[in-house]
């Protein structure tokens, strides 16, 4: 890279492995032709457990029955519900159609559903019959009042004209869907010929997915991504972390629907061969750690969130962790002092944190075992192979000096096709000579690694100057009582914002907004000491684990008015 500016390009010494030219379901035939009978998949709730052969066989038949009942090579199938068997058949099975997954977030609600069906053009929807309290038929039954009344496959909808069919598992059979149990057992001879068509056809930058983001900032989006970008995203995150040569046991609480699901648990696990545990339908911290003590997990992949909620749960001394040697960090920057309590409480070695977005497969940078600690825990690595980075400035769209903060750009095979139907919003986010401008503010050092400060939506401008909530919020979470804390900007006459944390104490702990004011005096420039504090038992989230400052805003913007 450039010592003077903020750019880099992987070095050809991180490129001595190919990209790989295979499909999803190529993955998976390989990886089953070399360990037939090693554990794929433990899903610990239910001690329901699958070899890669068997889970192969039950992938082969759902994709007989979805061919049978009218999926094709290119029509998309919605996959809506949490962590189960049936959600990882379907995204295999959808795989080796050469149909595109449509991911749909578990927790979405009706108005959500209609926009995403609708959006992608799902022929077929494939769900669950429940999660938690929601009542899926019902939902599918608001946004498309026809199925009621209709025969399996017969759907006709003024509303969803492209939906035609409806799988339902985990439930009592009802009007209008077919049962995917039924749907295992339906595929021909014939329904085989078709399938074999549909493979031959399969190339490899055709799409897999069509990911919809998980809405931090607002209205989804249909992320398309390709069965290329997304094995070679994960397979050269995979040879970062060695996992072609250690054989771990990953815990993965993390939802299948989002992009870490997706492609950093499932497919990055079916790549390498390697046993990942599900500890429950959807992330319970008591589950996690139960299943991290009855299989061993020697690997916990999650983030910051979820490791904050084990960490501090009363059953973290209940049950044997020390099995952990090694974490994996995703989705955003975990905090320092996440990191040490997880290195006291577990059997840690090593801590691997990464960078990346649902619109770059998603994998842009990673740390590697052999860095040391303090780059592990204060950044976020460097470049993974055949990518580039830049950091800019958002106003001038220059490239910034080495150590300035900016807008992290990336190029290279990993960055989406575009946003599904959406032209206009693509062009907005990837310029005419195919950067990505990602929205994250980051700095890069001499050496290539990458700090990322926040979202440039999240910055503060206080008094025309700039702040950056995470650097507060690393502080404050240094304070012995605070379990989680969000910092974010409250509108003011006077200085245009002011700053405000949001802090979620740990069980049994109490301070005031005195004593966190107090605390930070002296460590941390003056303008950036929280001048409103509050406190919160949750945050809104989203299904995939991510605090969604943009409802904190809303929900805190007259704070002033108090």
């Amino acid at each position: 890279m450039e010592t003077s500016l903020s750019y880099c390009r992987a070095s050809p010494d991180s490129c001595s492995a190919k990209l790989l030219r295979k499909t999803i379901p190529d993955v998976l035939d390989e990886t089953t032709e070399k360990y037939p009978d090693r554990e794929c998949v433990v899903f610990s709730a239910d001690n329901e457990r699958r070899t890669f052969r068997r889970f192969k066989e039950e992938v082969e038949r759902l994709a007989l029955g979805l061919v049978r009942i009218g999926v094709r090579h290119g029509d998309r199938v919605g996959i809506w519900g949490p962590n189960t068997l049936e959600w990882l058949h379907t995204q295999y099975a959808v795989a080796s159609i050469g149909a595109i997954l449509v991911n749909i977030n578990a927790a979405c609600r009706p108005s959500e559903l209609h926009h995403i069906v609708a959006k992608a053009g799902v022929k077929t929807l494939v769900s669950a019959s429940s999660f938690l309290t929601q009542d899926y038929y019902e939902m599918i039954a608001e946004i498309c009042p026809s199925i009621t009344s209709s025969l399996a496959g017969k759907l006709q909808s003024p509303q969803l004209p492209d939906m035609e069919s409806v799988v339902m598992y985990g439930g009592e059979k009802q009007p209008g869907v077919y049962v995917m149990d039924d749907v295992m057992s339906m595929g021909t001879a014939e329904d085989m010929k078709v399938l074999k068509e549909c493979r031959d056809k399969l190339e490899c930058d055709d799409t897999s997915n069509m990911i919809f983001t998980s809405g931090t900032t607002g209205a989804p989006k249909g992320v398309v991504l390709t069965h290329f970008q997304s094995i070679n995203s994960m397979h050269h995150a995979g040879l970062r972390m060695s996992f072609d040569k250690i054989d771990h046991i990953s815990c993965a609480p993390v939802p299948f629907a989002h992009i870490f699901g997706t492609n950093n648990i499932s497919l990055f696990h079916v790549l390498f061969g390697r046993k990942m545990v599900i500890p429950s339908p959807s992330f319970q911290a008591e589950s996690t750690i139960k299943a991290i003590n009855d299989e061993r997990c020697t690997m916990m992949f999650g983030v910051p969130t979820m490791y904050i909620a084990v960490l501090n749960h009363e059953w973290i001394s209940r049950y044997d962790v020390t099995s952990v040697r090694s974490i994996f960090v995703g989705a955003s920057p975990i905090p320092p002092e996440t990191l040490v309590e997880a290195k006291k409480v577990m059997g840690l070695e090593e801590s691997m944190s990464a960078y990346g977005l649902t619109e770059t497969s998603p994998m842009v940078t990673m740390t590697t075992r052999s860095d040391t600690e303090e780059k592990r825990i204060y950044t976020v690595g460097k470049l993974l192979p055949y990518l580039e980075m830049k950091i800019i400035d958002p106003e001038t769209q220059k490239t910034v000096p080495v150590g300035s903060p900016g807008e992290v750009c990336v190029r290279g095979y990993a960055v989406m096709a575009g946003y599904w139907g959406q032209e206009a919003k693509t062009r907005e986010v990837i310029d005419d000579e195919n950067w990505l401008h990602t929205g994250d503010v980051g700095s890069m050092d001499s050496e290539g690694y990458l700090r990322i400060v926040g979202r440039i939506k999240d910055m503060i401008i206080r008094g025309g100057v700039n702040i950056y909530p995470t650097e507060i919020e690393n502080f404050i979470y240094t304070h012995p009582a605070v379990q989680e804390v969000q910092v974010i900007g409250i509108p003011d006459s006077y200085m245009g914002e002011e700053v405000c944390a949001i802090v979620k104490l740990k069980p049994g702990e109490s301070t005031t907004a005195e004593d966190i004011k107090a605390f930070c005096k002296g460590k941390i420039s003056h303008y950036k000491i929280p001048r409103y504090i509050r406190f919160v038992q949750e945050y809104p989230m989203t299904v995939s684990g991510k605090i969604q400052k943009f409802k904190l805003r809303e929900q805190w913007k007259n704070i002033a008015d108090e």
